[in-house]
């Protein structure tokens, strides 16, 4: 694979099924000046993203339904507040502002980590010419010829333990419910090399779950979290 790092949504569910199912590496061009890895995707991981514009309407929708089947009033709520919010489009500065609805989890991970709190360097990262901004034909050539002699890659860019050339194990076509193994075995030493999250966090498993929830529910649920920022 071979991206520039503005890679998101679409393109990072690509990069997910190529690299962890299919064990494609990746080259990566650009980015800051730094004699260091770079990821392949610079963009969200997340799956499902919804226009802000859209979550007055669904809280509307949702008061509607409360009333109409008789349950606890969501008037004099955040919920009508929402309902009301026409200032949200004014504070995101456009229409196109969206917000994610949806993580995505990688295949095997039993840590269920979203796969934006993972950080995953791509297997090699070249420098940006003229030639290859002019002719992508030209950036073809340099990500190959990186590809088949990492000693094009830029120094210190190779060999993260994210990467499937730094140890990084694909899951492959196994069921969903298998476990990853990142044992990887680098100068006769087993260390392990599962994706790390950037971050502490805690994830609530929900490969169990045997319910059911509407979908303008959780958009709603989800926009009243960014609302408590406005």
């Amino acid at each position: 694979m071979f991206t520039d790092g503005l890679c998101g949504s679409s393109c990072a569910s690509f990069h997910e099924e190529m690299k962890n199912i299919a064990g494609v590496k990746s080259v990566v061009v650009g980015g800051r000046p730094k004699a260091a890895p770079m990821q392949a995707v610079g963009g969200t991981k997340g799956g499902e993203v919804v226009p802000l514009s859209t979550f007055p309407s669904y809280a509307s929708q949702l008061i509607n339904i409360t009333d109409n089947i008789g349950a606890s009033s969501l008037h004099d709520t955040v919920v009508e507040t929402l309902s009301k919010l026409s200032q949200v489009m004014v504070r995101v500065g456009d229409p196109a502002s969206r917000l994610q609805t949806q993580d995505q989890i990688r295949k095997g991970d039993n840590s269920e980590t979203p796969l934006q709190y993972i950080y995953e360097a791509a297997d090699c990262k070249i420098w940006l010419t003229s030639k290859m901004l002019l002719d992508p034909n030209e950036a073809w050539k340099a990500a190959w010829t990186a590809f088949s002699d990492k000693s094009i890659c830029v120094n210190g860019s190779t060999g993260d333990k994210s990467s499937i050339s730094g140890g990084y194990k694909p899951y492959g076509p196994g069921p969903l419910n298998g476990n990853m193994n990142q044992s990887a075995t680098l100068n006769g030493t087993k260390t392990p090399s599962a994706p790390t999250p950037s971050s502490t966090i805690s994830t609530v498993p929900t490969s169990s779950a045997n319910f059911w929830v509407p979908s303008s529910v959780l958009l709603v649920l989800a926009m009243l979290s960014a609302l408590a920022m406005l």
